[in-house]
């Protein structure tokens, strides 16, 4: 599937952690952080480049992690039904899938993000050459 399961480019691309989208539909993590703490989408990576979490940043701008995480994964849920709609998933598949985002949320969500992590440039196993959440 071109550069990996979850797509390239900016939405969902390239890597899970920051986007899914062309045949996957559309979601992209650093785009929800950005909607829930009231910061452009370049203002999260730039701030999340000084090696802060997401949780960090969360509570700088006085926002409920949780809330995060739950745009997050509804997201991501709509995305992959957006996939087995249009055939690029099975419904086995994106069932699977969902509960693996929510496990990588909930243990990457506090660690520093910095260079390989989801939005970065790192590779991730399984994601394709441009993926960028290693070991999820």
């Amino acid at each position: 599937m071109g550069s990996g399961m979850m797509g390239q480019g900016g939405r969902m691309g390239p890597g899970m952690m920051n986007g899914m989208s062309g045949m996957m539909g559309s979601f992209n993590l650093i785009d929800v952080v950005a909607e829930q703490v009231g910061l452009t989408a370049d203002e999260v990576r730039d701030e999340l480049a000084t090696g802060i979490s997401i949780a960090d940043l969360a509570a700088k701008y006085e926002v409920d992690v949780q809330v995060i995480v739950t745009e997050a994964l509804a997201q991501h849920q709509a995305a992959l039904d957006a996939a087995v709609e249009s055939g690029a998933l099975t419904p086995e598949q994106a069932a699977t899938m969902q509960p693996m985002m929510a496990s990588m949320l909930a243990t990457r969500i506090s660690q520093p993000w910095g260079a390989g992590h989801g939005g970065m440039n790192g590779t991730c196993p399984g994601m394709g050459a441009q993926g960028n959440v290693p070991n999820a």
